[in-house]
């Protein structure tokens, strides 16, 4: 498993900004209704890093979800959109984290990524070659 030491996750991100996320949502068979939702809260995502272990809260007015998880590990956990468990694997891919579906190598489910951008936590979250970003400054 390859730590990522240099890579510093940790802290409490606000939302302040998305590209693209209602093409996203729409791909991943998101309801018009519940992508209108989407597109009007802000979440806050608390980070908790322990080399490569982590646990990724987030946190909106309708929701909280959290991640417990370890690189190169399966896990359980939900998507945003849905109410059911998935079985989900994290992996580094240089000072990227990479959070997707166990067994996708046909891009079924949604790819998601996180890394650091000058002062900001970047997510990516792509499907069906719909790419949306979303950017977090650190409270």
């Amino acid at each position: 498993m390859a730590l990522k030491q240099d890579m510093n996750f940790n802290g409490t991100w606000q939302l302040v900004n998305s590209h693209n996320l209602q093409p996203f949502l729409k791909a991943c068979g998101v309801s018009f209704m519940r992508r209108n939702l989407a597109k009007a809260v802000s979440p806050l995502v608390y980070i908790t890093q322990d080399g490569d272990k982590f646990t990724i809260r987030t946190d909106t007015v309708h929701r909280s979800i959290t991640q417990n998880f370890c690189i190169g590990v399966a896990f359980k956990c939900c998507l945003p959109w849905e109410a059911e468990e998935c079985l989900m694997i994290a992996r580094w891919e240089g000072n990227k984290l990479v959070v997707q579906l166990v067994d996708d190598e046909e891009k079924r489910g949604p790819v998601f990524v996180r890394y650091l951008e000058d002062d900001q936590l970047v997510l990516e979250q792509e499907m069906d070659n719909v790419l949306c970003k979303r950017y977090f400054k650190k409270k």
